[in-house]
């Protein structure tokens, strides 16, 4: 028996119990998912309710709101054939006017019984990517699990009525008998004294797709890139009154890609082609890229997020891996390149993830905000400083005979991006600078069977505006003789880390044996300052586990356990402080403790 490795992929290909989020071969027999009755989902006895420990919203205290149902779609044999419907944005009366929104939800609420992989998903509203998911595994007594997310930021697209498609591709069959069946539902918080609506800087004048349902309709909206040269681009036109621009990508590896920050480089691949496992080549640095017409704007490192199946399953349940339900979108400011797009020529928007393998699902939204004082901004790129690929150093120890190996591969990068934006508010110079700092090592032991990974990341992005009152005639000038420059930071910094060790045992009846300790963390910190206020904030979240995966030879038998501990805390500067700490023990929750003091 020949396997892929990192050992974790075997299960995807052996097993129930791996993540799948390629197409499975054509031979799969199809299934008509709409004759499938909705009441398949669950039996209330003995259902599990996996969850992601995640901070939960901030309460809007004495807001009325209303819960409107999206859409409710069972995926069966779904491959290629996403739901899609008409998102329609509810009427005045119990749920208000738009313009008196503080805050749109989605939530989504899944159900499934039987055997199934694990599938990534994604939802998008006037084709803006507004959730990145992976699903649980289900089990034959069943699951049920939700997922909330704040919206908010596209609220110029939920004014209107817009295309929503969900993309979950699966299989059903005589063997993977789950039907997933989905539920996605949208909350609207009205404002009141004490939560005004949704406007001014946290919430864009105008939302643009960088996706792919911009050209083709009634397809999935992210792109899928394969190699380390593919680029994903889509013409832009942004409206002549922009005076900031920030760019929300998601992005998240599969395939060979899935476990990319345990893949050796690619010499040692070949040197190990002859060894009982298959490795997945490439190294372990991956970078996500956004260019603006050609020119690269900023990057940052995904997280290393562990689906439901990876590695050993039973480690991710019932307390799923860290942003596994909510993969997180990555911001690039590009507001440095405004007086530039501001022509009304249409421009290219491009992601990219360097280095990338077989493969990485990505897109993005251009999120705008317009100066409702002038029909024109204009402005200019003043300064860029970034290497067009990362620099890595590659340390590396092997024996070519016992296929002993140790790496460690290190990256270090600094950018700088500047230019300025005339408005009515006045000349905005901003200022984009970040630093990137990488190290993963790696050991192979025992032909490859036994592997270790270990990798650690840290980012600070900042951005800084400064805006300078424009005298543009006398009585201006009388009033404002000596204007004071105002200067607006956005800071943030994140440390995230992922270790791992791996142990592969195969016997002679084709049986085989996994064991495994995983553990995960990250801690970010923001810092907003402007206008003499302040929004701080501090989160760090760690999870430790370890477990064994058994099957037998003939596919039919298998064993698993294992142990988990999560561990969160947020607090902020507007009143709230939150932590939850969980144990599970043999894939049961022996303590949950939430301390929530949020106001």
């Amino acid at each position: 028996m020949r396997v892929t490795w990192p050992a974790f992929a075997l299960l995807a290909a052996s097993t129930a119990f791996g993540h799948r989020s390629s197409p499975l071969p054509p031979h799969v027999p199809v299934q008509n998912s709409k004759s499938i009755d909705f009441n398949h989902a669950v039996r209330k006895s003995n259902v599990s309710v996996p969850f992601e420990v995640d901070v939960p919203l901030k309460p809007l205290d004495g807001t009325k709101s209303c819960t409107v149902q999206l859409f409710e779609h069972i995926f069966a044999n779904s491959y290629g054939t996403p739901y899609v419907g008409t998102y329609q944005p509810p009427k005045s009366g119990k749920c208000g006017d738009s313009s008196q929104w503080a805050r749109v939800t989605l939530e989504l609420v899944g159900k499934a019984r039987g055997r199934q992989y694990d599938r990534i998903a994604g939802i998008w509203i006037g084709g803006a990517e507004v959730l990145r998911t992976s699903t649980p595994e289900p089990t034959l007594a069943g699951i049920e699990w939700s997922v909330t997310k704040d919206i908010t930021s596209i609220l110029p697209l939920l004014k209107a009525s817009q295309e929503i498609v969900m993309e979950l591709d699966n299989v059903y069959n005589s063997v993977y008998n789950a039907t997933l069946n989905i539920t996605v539902s949208a909350t609207f918080t009205m404002a009141n004294r004490q939560n005004p609506p949704a406007a001014g800087p946290q919430v864009p004048d105008v939302v643009l797709p960088i996706s792919a349902l911009v050209s083709n309709n009634n397809t999935a909206g992210w792109f899928t890139l394969s190699s380390p040269t593919a680029v994903a681009s889509v013409p832009v036109t942004v409206p002549s009154n922009a005076y900031r621009a920030v760019v929300e990508v998601y992005a998240s590896g599969h395939g060979c890609d899935e476990f990319w920050y345990s893949n050796p480089p690619n010499d040692y691949v070949a040197l190990a082609g002859n060894s009982s496992i298959t490795l997945c080549g490439g190294g372990p640095y991956r970078e996500l890229q956004v260019f603006v017409d050609g020119q690269l704007s900023g990057v940052h490192v995904p997280f290393t997020t562990v689906y439901t199946g990876g590695i050993i399953p039973t480690l991710w349940t019932p307390s799923t891996g860290i942003h596994s339900f909510n993969l997180p979108p990555y911001y690039f400011d590009i507001t440095p390149f405004v007086g530039g797009l501001v022509d009304g020529k249409s421009h290219n928007i491009s992601l990219a993830v360097a280095n990338s393998g077989s493969y990485w699902f990505i897109d993005a939204n251009l999120q705008l905000w317009l100066d409702d004082a002038s029909k024109q901004t204009k402005g200019g790129l003043t300064h860029r400083s970034i290497a067009p690929e990362p620099t890595l150093k590659i340390h590396e120890k092997v024996n070519n005979k016992t296929l002993d190996a140790q790496f460690d591969i290190v990256s270090s990068r600094k950018f700088v991006v500047q230019g300025w934006v005339e408005s009515s508010k006045g000349r905005v110079e901003t200022t984009v600078q970040g630093t990137v700092e990488y190290h993963n090592g790696q050991t192979y032991l025992n032909d490859t069977n036994i592997s270790t990974w270990t990798q650690r990341t840290s980012e600070k992005i900042e951005v800084t505006s400064k805006t300078t009152k424009v005298l543009n005639n006398v009585a201006e000038s009388q009033h404002h003789s000596h204007p004071k420059p105002v200067t607006t930071t956005d800071a943030s910094q994140s440390t995230a880390s992922s270790q791992g060790r791996v142990t592969f045992i195969q016997f002679a009846d084709n049986s085989f044996n996994i064991t495994a300790t995983v553990d995960l963390g990250i801690s970010t910190s923001i810092n907003n300052h402007s206008g003499g206020k302040s929004f701080r904030s501090s989160l760090a979240e760690t999870q430790n586990g370890s477990g064994y995966f058994w099957e037998n030879g003939a596919n039919t038998e298998t064993l698993s356990s294992a142990n988990q501990k999560t561990q969160l805390k947020y607090k902020d500067n507007a009143g709230c402080d939150y932590s939850r700490n969980v144990n599970a023990v043999a894939q049961k929750v022996t303590s949950d403790v939430i301390h929530n003091d949020c106001k």
